[in-house]
């Protein structure tokens, strides 16, 4: 039996960047990860205890801000341990909305941040 470390979500390929160290085809657009999707994953996974984090990254994953946190809500149902996400940050434009985004972010479970 394979143990899973974690799980990676891309969420989307969207990005309001064309950053040329991204290794994403961020042009080709498409659409948002269901939050369905986790609940059938997470809901028939073997070993969900034994993993040690839900990563969630993408091209620019607060592209859709509600899909986002309705995706972190449906992982921190299942997972209760580390939940960190990839962003480029540009919500971080104004000390207030940062604030409010990793107020909300931490509501909503995540204990890290990559920018």
């Amino acid at each position: 039996m394979i143990r899973l470390g974690g799980i990676t979500w891309i969420l989307t390929y969207n990005c309001n960047l064309a950053c040329g160290h991204c290794f994403f085809d961020t042009a080709a657009g498409g659409p948002y990860l269901d939050p369905a999707l986790v609940d059938r994953v997470l809901g028939d996974c073997p070993g969900l205890d034994g993993m040690y984090f839900q990563h969630l990254s993408g091209g620019e994953i607060f592209l859709d801000e509600e899909r986002l946190f309705a995706v972190l809500g449906r992982i921190r149902h299942h997972y209760q341990r580390t939940i960190g996400l990839s962003t480029n940050g540009f919500w971080g434009d104004s000390d207030k909305r940062a604030s409010a985004t990793v107020a909300r972010l931490v509501a909503a479970g995540v204990t890290g941040i990559s920018v």
